[in-house]
């Protein structure tokens, strides 16, 4: 009986995580921040809103920029189906963040899209790195969640103008 030589090779080292080449970020037209927080602490400091309806289902990271800015925080309950309940009425200088949870609540988005004025949408897709940005205020992202990063944030957003006019003010 002969031993086949391929199978007495030995395999040592590792094997390589073979990706296809890169075409730059994922989103390109996002504006690149430190975390999802910092892209929320930013585009909240820039609009200004009086308040924010946040759903009561939410990381404490993303109450801390409002806390710092003493934006009022106005909690949100959300129905089984993850749709914002129907007491919630925004007034004009009302924002409200929704969380695209596990990246199941696309149908939930364009509803709310439908409800509300888009201006007053923001889109938390930090558990929903493929989901596309939507016509809302502004979407964030948090590449961590998806990729051997240690952090970062993406923010796609209309006041895209505005903001950077405040970030290059701190420079």
């Amino acid at each position: 009986m002969t031993v086949n030589e391929n199978f007495t090779k030995p395999i040592g080292g590792y094997f390589e995580l073979e990706l296809p080449e890169s075409n730059g970020h994922f989103y390109s037209q996002a504006l690149k921040f430190q975390s999802a927080r910092a892209a929320f602490y930013a585009l909240l400091e820039t609009g200004k809103p009086q308040r924010v309806w946040m759903p009561k289902y939410i990381c404490d990271s993303m109450l801390l920029p409002l806390q710092a800015l003493k934006i009022e925080i106005v909690f949100y309950d959300l129905t089984e189906q993850f749709c914002v309940c129907d007491s919630v009425q925004l007034s004009e200088k009302d924002w409200l963040l929704y969380v695209n949870y596990f990246g199941i609540c696309s149908l939930q988005e364009t509803q709310l899209l439908k409800r509300f004025n888009s201006n007053q949408l923001i889109f938390d897709h930090s558990q929903a790195f493929y989901a596309p940005p939507l016509d809302g205020l502004a979407t964030i992202y948090s590449p961590r969640k998806f990729f051997g990063v240690p952090d970062g944030g993406y923010l796609i957003t209309q006041l895209s103008y505005q903001l950077m006019e405040v970030l290059n003010s701190r420079c």
